[in-house]
């Protein structure tokens, strides 16, 4: 049976908030008879136990206390009520570069780190070339921090702290730090971590990085766990979550006059009713339209099993409930892992759908060739919202309303197969052939 490396107990954080600095110094002389401060509860009785060697997301929306839990199982914050139980060592991802001084010189400060990391002055000073090679800043090691670039900064705090050995490392939104090459490098330390089992518990609003990096999600939301269990799960009640809060917020804006009604597929279409989602997935929005039909064919009418190459349509009918003056209609394909592979909507493809009216229904076609992907089950979502692509308010999505199975036709290792020519040759020189070389591996 696996141990718990973390645990907590009954953790409850609260935090006192003050309208003027002052009150504080009045209450503490007061000793309790005046009270100015209003109590702001965080965290409330979260009970969490992590097995060792698991890899742990935390999501939720901004202020829903995913931060504050890190920081309390980090030890930064003491918890208002409850207990919290680590075993092993600590290494924490929060705010990176905390402890750097200006002044000194990157290998100073990373020397001084030690004693923050717990790792002895020798232990360092053995790390010191990894650390140097990994964060890769050349000669600005042994230049003041302070003129340092943000990213060599960053850098340069993430290799420190990624070399700590630890048993738990707790990771708080660094994982996109520098460019994409240092990007790459922090996610393949993650999976080395991961292979020498170290435990990982990591809070993110990177979905991608949630359900690729996590073998379990929690969901925090009001200080409290709302969800636990697989990541594509607490992916799609996160974006569930987010879809409310926006839906919520959203003010409906003034339609404009009534342009005339365009279909956009042939009315004719044969349509199935849009399916119930079915167990543990999910289907969210704000009502304002429904999705009422969908089909997806292929070439040879309805499919469960599909090829690579193969000519795919997917038809969306939708009702309108309300007056939508932006719609755009599409679908998500993605795989078991929760991961989107191939996205199209109305928007995207250029085809800008009229303004409709309560009791208006469109009935879009999106046809595509389906890619040649890793074998196995995909599943497709379709979607309604108003406005743009990077600012719309969702009326409706249904989630994995259609699973199909891509067949094998080939090995294939890659999620994606592409054609690729491969030519070769036998010389002596390599730069008479390549672009580029590279020094012989030491």
């Amino acid at each position: 049976m696996a141990r718990n490396a973390i645990v907590l107990t009954g953790v409850s954080k609260s935090f006192r908030l003050y309208a003027h600095p002052r009150h504080r110094l009045v209450e503490l002389l007061s000793r309790g008879r005046r009270k100015l401060h209003e109590e702001n509860r965080a965290l409330q009785n979260i009970d969490l136990e992590i097995e060792q060697g698991a890899t742990v997301a935390l999501i939720g929306l901004n202020g829903s206390g995913k931060s504050t839990l890190l920081q309390v199982i980090a030890g930064i914050l003491a918890p208002t009520a409850g207990s919290v139980r680590i075993e092993g060592r600590v290494a924490t991802l929060l705010d990176l570069g905390a402890g750097f001084h200006p002044d000194f010189t990157g290998r100073e400060n990373v020397l001084m780190c030690g004693d923050v990391l717990g790792l002895p002055a020798e232990e360092m000073r053995r790390l010191l070339p990894s650390i140097e090679a990994f964060a890769e800043i050349g000669a600005f090691l042994d230049k003041p921090v302070r003129t340092y670039s943000a990213g060599m900064f960053v850098r340069l705090a993430f290799a420190t702290a990624i070399h700590a050995d630890p048993d738990v490392l707790l990771v708080d939104e660094v994982l996109a730090v520098g460019d994409l090459v240092f990007q790459h490098r922090c996610i393949r330390r993650v999976r080395e971590l991961q292979e020498m089992g170290k435990t990982i518990v990591i809070a993110t609003h990177d979905m991608g990085a949630v359900e690729s990096l996590s073998r379990e999600a929690v969901l925090v939301s009001g200080g409290r766990i709302g969800f636990r269990g697989r990541p594509a799960d607490a992916v799609e009640r996160y974006r569930a979550l987010c879809y409310e809060v926006e839906a919520r917020s959203s003010v409906p804006s003034a339609a404009p006059a009534r342009p005339p009604r365009v279909a956009a597929a042939p009315p004719d279409a044969a349509l199935e009713p849009a399916p119930e989602p079915p167990e543990g997935a999910h289907r969210f929005g704000t009502g304002r339209a429904a999705i009422v039909g969908f089909a997806l064919t292929g070439e040879a009418g309805d499919v469960a099993v599909v090829r690579a190459g193969e000519r795919l349509s997917v038809r969306i009918t939708v009702e309108y409930r309300d007056a939508v003056v932006s719609p755009i209609i599409g679908f998500t394909l993605i795989d078991r892992m929760g991961l989107p592979v191939v996205v199209s909507n109305t928007f995207l493809e250029g085809r800008h759908l009229p303004a409709a009216e309560p009791g208006d229904v469109h009935t879009v076609e999106l046809a595509f060739e389906l890619p040649a992907l890793l074998p196995g089950s995909y599943a497709i979502s379709p979607a309604v919202a108003d406005g743009e692509q990077l600012d719309h308010v969702m009326h409706d999505w249904v989630d994995q309303a259609r699973v199909i199975e891509v067949a094998r036709e080939r090995e294939q290792l890659g999620l994606i197969g592409v054609p690729v020519a491969v030519r070769h040759a036998v010389h002596r020189e390599a730069e008479k052939w390549c672009h580029s070389s590279f020094p012989p591996r030491k």
